[in-house]
C-alpha cells in the first residue's frame, strides 16, 4: 500500500480514488493479449487435433476415396490427384453410395466432421481460460499480461481489490459465453456461408461497436464483461489497492481528517 503515486494530486483529490485506465492502453493491451492468444490456441489446437486423430480420420477417408475410384492420380501431371465428376457422373454416383456405406468410412467422415468443432471450442476454452482466468488471479489485480505490461489494472465498483469471484465472473460471463461465443458462432456462419451469415456480421459489429463505443465515449472507460463482474479499469500506476470497503472507508477518513478543511 506504501507506493509512489505518480499522478499529482489537487486539494480535493484522494490519492485512493481510481482513475480510469486510458482507452490507448486498454487497446494496446488487448492486441498484445491477442497475439499471445493466437500463438497458445494454435498450440492446444495442434495437441488436441493429435489426441482425437484428426489427421489420422482425414488420411482413412482419402484413402478410402482411391479405394472406391472417387479420387485417381492424373496420367498427365503424375502425383496429383483429382476425383471424379460427381454428382453429374452415375459411374461416380455409384461409388459414392458403395463408399458411403463401408463402415470404416462412414466413422472416419462422422469423426472428421465432428473434429472441427471439437478442437476450436477446446482450444479457444483453454486459451481463454488460462489467459483470462488463471493469469488475473496469478498477475493479481485481475490483469492479463498485456494490461500488467501497459499499466492496467481494475478495482470492483466500490473502489477495492477485486475478488477471485469477480474475477471469474468476468471469464465465464463476459469472456467466455459472451466474448468467446458470439465471435465463434458469428465467424462460423460467415465462413459457411449458410443464410445466416449475414446475422454473423451483424452481431460481430454490433458486439464490436458496443464495447468500442464504452471503452471511448464513456466515463469510466467500462465494456460489457466489466459491468457484468462489476469491475472498473483502472490506471495501475495510479491506483492504490485496498483488501475491504471498511478499510478504504477508514483510510479515506484519515486523509481528510489529515488534509483539514478545503478553503
Amino acid at each position: 500500500m506504501a507506493r509512489e503515486i505518480k499522478k499529482v494530486e489537487t486539494e480535493k483529490d484522494s490519492i485512493y480514488d481510481s482513475r480510469p485506465a486510458k482507452p490507448v492502453k486498454r487497446i494496446a493491451a488487448w492486441i498484445v493479449d491477442m497475439i499471445l492468444m493466437l500463438v497458445v490456441a494454435t498450440g492446444i489446437a495442434w495437441l488436441v487435433s493429435l489426441c482425437y486423430g484428426y489427421d489420422n480420420y482425414n488420411n482413412i477417408i482419402e484413402q478410402k476415396y482411391v479405394e472406391y475410384g472417387l479420387k485417381y492420380e492424373s496420367s498427365e501431371e503424375p502425383g496429383k490427384y483429382i476425383y471424379c465428376d460427381y454428382p453429374s457422373d452415375k459411374d461416380c454416383q455409384d461409388k459414392w453410395e458403395k463408399c458411403k456405406n463401408d463402415p470404416e468410412f462412414y466413422k472416419a467422415y462422422e469423426m472428421r466432421v465432428k473434429g472441427g468443432p471439437i478442437i476450436l471450442a477446446t482450444s479457444l476454452s483453454l486459451t481463454l481460460l488460462i489467459f483470462e482466468g488463471i493469469l488475473p488471479i496469478c498477475l493479481k489485480h485481475g490483469r492479463t499480461i498485456g494490461m500488467r505490461f501497459f499499466g492496467v489494472g481494475y478495482v470492483t465498483e466500490d473502489g477495492i481489490e477485486p475478488p477471485v469471484s469477480s474475477i471469474l465472473v468476468r471469464f465465464i460471463f463476459g469472456k467466455l459465453i459472451l466474448g468467446g461465443l458470439i465471435p465463434l458462432f458469428s465467424l462460423m456462419y460467415i465462413i459457411n456461408g449458410s443464410g445466416f451469415g449475414l446475422v454473423g456480421i451483424i452481431a460481430l459489429i454490433l458486439y464490436f461497436g458496443v464495447n468500442g463505443y464504452l471503452l471511448v465515449f464513456t466515463k469510466e472507460k467500462r465494456c460489457i464483461h466489466d459491468y457484468i463482474a462489476r469491475m472498473r479499469p483502472v490506471d495501475n500506476d495510479n491506483q492504490i489497492y485496498i483488501k475491504t470497503t471498511d478499510e478504504l472507508a477508514t483510510l479515506k477518513a484519515e486523509e481528510a481528517m489529515n488534509r483539514g478543511p478545503i478553503k
